[in-house]
């Protein structure tokens, strides 16, 4: 039945400051955008998310109300809670006060994600890997997560903790990993991660700091989508995808013929 719906694809930073939010918007922004695939992107960090400022969106109080009542949910409220970015993209955000907690109802993020995944194509997910019950029910119901992490010892150190998490029945692969920020002054090389990690990175995204965060300004992630890092956006929506395909083909027969068969 999971099959048949859509794909829910969880994308955290193994600490803080990786860009896994900047991936995550982008990532959403190719699938429903350029890909014109039905995406949603939810923000699982209630309090201090940014999803929405990345696609100039709004957060609303919808989310909260979510997952304190999910019985309540249906089309119609996943409707009205969530924010269109585009014809094919929406935005699922909240803006909770910092020093709140928000309740959460026991089974609500499985409600949700059910509800999601008849509508959507992908649920795009950013999940802070916080030891939260919403946050990690996001984690165990994802097809497939993805672990963003910087080129430093720090990031290996927590990249190497993450993994030791068990999977759930849903995830019949590991984590795909990706290398932010690769060439920024004083930090390692893909051998040297790869060697720490005993095992091969799958997406690599070069230091790219000036047009990523002009874009991340401006609301606009088009903007940021250029050279080398949409290549690396490209690459990571093929593997989330779970598609087989050479880059010469792909380019070939375009987005929106090749999605057209995920669905």
């Amino acid at each position: 039945d999971d099959a048949r719906g859509g794909r829910v694809v969880t994308i955290s930073g193994v600490r803080g400051g990786a860009g896994a939010s900047t991936i995550a918007a982008h990532l959403a922004w190719f699938f429903g955008v350029t890909a014109g695939r039905h995406t949603v992107l939810l923000d699982a960090d209630l309090n201090f998310g940014s999803a929405a400022l990345f696609l100039d969106g709004k957060p609303s109080s919808g989310l909260v109300a979510a997952l304190e009542a999910p019985q309540r949910i249906d089309d119609l409220f996943l409707e009205r809670a969530s924010h269109p970015v585009s014809a094919r993209l929406s935005l699922m955000a909240a803006e909770v006060p910092p020093n709140v907690l928000p309740k959460y109802a026991e089974g609500a993020a499985e409600k949700l994600v059910e509800a999601l995944t008849r509508r959507y194509n992908f649920v795009i997910a950013d999940v802070p890997p916080l030891p939260l019950a919403f946050n990690q029910d996001l984690l165990a119901l994802a097809h497939q997560r993805i672990f963003i992490l910087p080129p430093t010892l720090a990031g290996i150190r927590d990249t190497l903790r993450l993994l030791a998490l068990p999977r759930s029945m849903r995830q019949t692969g590991r984590p795909i990993l990706v290398v932010n920020r690769l060439g920024a002054p004083n930090s390692l090389s893909r051998s040297q991660i790869e060697e720490a990690l005993q095992q091969k990175i799958d997406v690599v995204i070069p230091d790219l700091p000036r047009r990523l965060n002009q874009a991340l300004d401006l609301g606009q992630p088009d903007y940021g989508l250029h050279g080398k890092f949409e290549t690396a956006i490209r690459e990571l929506a093929i593997q989330v995808a779970s598609l087989r395909v050479d880059e010469t083909s792909f380019l070939r027969r375009g987005w929106s013929r090749l999605f057209g068969w995920l669905k």
